[in-house]
């Protein structure tokens, strides 16, 4: 009696410890879980704010180009007039002397 009292004492204990592994083990694969979507959430967090940055970058790249641009075709208005000023100056130097 006192064996058949024991093992299902032991059984029971058995059960038990089970049934706290299986609940532990349920817990930290919860917990697993939510501290991988955090941060995955904070990684696409991160991507997203590089994405903006580099949106901002290629924009302001676009305008630094642009302003190249204007800046060349201005620079190429001075000097034909700079060489047309030359030109006249020239002439009148050369009707002077």
């Amino acid at each position: 009696m006192i064996e058949v009292a024991a093992l299902t004492v032991s059984v029971c204990s058995v059960a038990i410890a089970f049934t706290q592994y299986s609940k532990n083990s349920k817990r930290q694969r919860e917990t697993e879980i939510e501290s991988n979507a955090k941060e995955e959430s904070k990684i696409m967090l991160k991507l997203e704010f590089m994405s903006n940055d580099m949106k901002e970058i290629k924009l302001d790249s676009k305008r630094a180009n642009d302003e190249l641009q204007r800046l060349s075709e201005e620079m190429a208005v001075v000097k034909r007039d700079v060489k047309s000023l030359h030109h006249r100056v020239d002439k009148v130097e050369g009707k002077e002397v």
